[in-house]
């Protein structure tokens, strides 16, 4: 608002002074040079002069609030994280300067990582989180309440276990289909993996509807292919 307010009355003399050129007679001053105009009319450099930084500081603001309400909000788990700390160590920050306390709305983190439902629910099984703890180093406080393990790890297990569900999704229906003969069962079966396949893509990609759907109808397309083939050669 402080700069907006100072940006408008800069703006409003800079327009007076517009206007009052303007009334010149014809050879007053010279638009075409800085150096005469100056010289015609001192004071309209000068307020150009104040206004640019400070519509500079006001973009940068603006461009800075953009991006910092870009990034998600802390999530359920990390503000437990950061309330479990300041249970355990409550005179490592003066309550007075604790602004986090009822406004969680405005926690967010430092670094985000996009991780996909699947990755988070892994991560929230306590027993899987200690398989993969990694090891102490130096950066490490060794503290009791502190844990930390690889991301890589939990990445590298949700991918494995997304290829398993997936080729299971795709030889499952297709063998299925090859022992069925009626109609409806079979579209019973497609219609039954389609949906299963629709969750097991969410849970991998998030929430991306167009990227989905595209995957859903690809393996629709695919089993649908199948079915008419078999029922040909049957």
């Amino acid at each position: 608002m402080h700069l907006q307010n100072e940006i408008g009355t800069l703006e409003r003399q800079l327009d007076a002074w517009d206007n009052y050129v303007t009334k010149q007679p014809k050879g007053y001053g010279n638009n075409s040079s800085m150096a005469k105009d100056l010289q015609a009319f001192p004071d309209r450099p000068n307020i150009i002069g104040r206004l640019l930084p400070l519509v500079q500081q006001y973009n940068d603001h603006v461009l800075s609030f953009a991006r910092v309400r870009a990034l998600p909000t802390a999530s359920k788990h990390h503000i437990e994280n950061l309330e479990t700390w300041f249970a355990n160590y409550p005179e490592s920050v003066a309550p007075s300067e604790r602004h986090d306390v009822n406004n969680h709305g405005d926690l967010f983190p430092v670094v985000p990582i996009s991780k996909s439902p699947l990755f988070s629910l892994l991560e929230r099984w306590e027993w899987l989180r200690n398989q993969f703890q990694k090891a102490d180093r130096s950066d490490h406080l060794g503290l009791s309440e502190e844990s930390h393990w690889s991301d890589t790890a939990f990445d590298t297990l949700a991918t494995f276990l997304m290829v398993i569900l997936g080729l299971t999704l795709l030889y499952a229906p297709i063998w299925w289909l090859n022992y069925v003969s009626s109609h409806e069962y079979q579209l019973g079966v497609v219609t039954g993996f389609s949906s299963l396949f629709t969750l097991c893509l969410w849970a991998a990609a998030g929430n991306r509807l167009f990227e989905i759907l595209a995957g859903v109808a690809a393996y629709s397309a695919v089993l649908m292919i199948y079915r008419q083939v078999s029922n040909s050669g049957s």
